[in-house]
């Protein structure tokens, strides 16, 4: 993700819906040595995302570095309605990363559905988990 969807998104002010593959996916099962895959498309996107008011975000395939990942929901807390990751992997294997982002949701006023799938570090893959109220 270079300048090129940055400049896309600032023609784009009435986005509501983004879904997003990074094909980062990660398996620990391998010989990967985490810290050689960017990070730096989260900090591009929690950039380029700031002026637009998303009410759908998908995440599929990234390599998942909480504070990044809370730096964007924070810009678009006030307007993300329904957020979907499906198969990301919590960066240095932080389990605990999983369950933050789940206290995260469940304090958010706005949220109405949280999906996991496939992510990495709950243990085993589960299915769909939608929190809808």
């Amino acid at each position: 993700m270079g300048p090129g969807f940055s400049n896309w998104l600032t023609v784009m002010p009435s986005l509501q819906y983004l879904s997003l593959s990074f094909g980062h996916s990660i398996d620990f099962n391998t010989n990967v040595d985490p810290s050689d895959i960017p990070t730096t498309e989260l900090q591009t996107l929690v950039t380029s995302l700031r002026p637009i008011q998303l009410q759908t975000l998908i995440i599929d395939r990234f390599y998942v570095s909480l504070p990044a990942l809370t730096r964007l929901l924070s810009t678009q807390t006030a307007s993300v309605q329904r957020l979907s990751l499906t198969r990301c992997t919590p960066e240095h294997e932080d389990m605990g990363s999983w369950c933050r982002l789940s206290s995260w949701a469940a304090t958010n006023p706005n949220l109405t559905g949280f999906a996991f799938f496939g992510c990495e570090g709950e243990g085993v893959e589960e299915p769909m988990r939608d929190t809808s109220r």
